[in-house]
């Protein structure tokens, strides 16, 4: 029994998790946390594989449980956002806003340069950067998150 288990969620697992990768990856925009997310919905198939097993439909089961995985952690960074809110200091600490670029990494690309003072040096909000870049505001956020990680690493 358990072999046929086996290779009913490694045949799944064949079939829909480049499907499920690619999904997680446009939404949470990290080809990591998308493979975390990944693993994390085949380790809860495990779990349930006696019950998945006789399910009419596993696929279905397998992207209803990412969308609520992927779900979570999307509603735990926008909480994250709005406890934590801008955290500007914790990069530049010494550093006046109007002299943001001076402190930039040197090895920072232009891109993350230009939105890291567009927002922190020219004060504009997400809004007017998305207009500036021609962009979605989710676009200018998860461009914004980036350019900050980065910032971070490389300081």
């Amino acid at each position: 029994m358990q072999k046929r288990l086996d290779q009913f969620l490694h045949q799944l697992y064949l079939k829909h998790a480049a499907t499920l990768w690619k999904r997680a990856r446009r939404i949470l925009g990290d080809a990591q946390k998308a493979e975390d997310m990944v693993h994390e919905v085949f380790f809860l198939a495990a779990k349930k594989a006696n019950q998945l097993i006789v399910h009419p439909n596993p696929a279905a089961w397998l992207h209803k449980t990412m969308n609520h995985l992927l779900y979570h952690a999307l509603r735990k960074s926008a909480m994250e956002e709005i406890l934590f809110g801008d955290d500007t200091k914790l990069f530049f600490p010494a550093t006046p806003m109007e002299s943001i670029s001076f402190s930039l990494p040197e090895h920072l690309s232009d891109t993350d340069k230009e939105i890291l003072q567009l927002r922190y040096e020219q004060n504009m909000s997400y809004s007017e950067i998305s207009d500036h870049f021609g962009i979605s505001l989710s676009a200018v956020k998860m461009r914004l998150q980036r350019a900050k990680a980065r910032c971070k690493e490389k300081l």
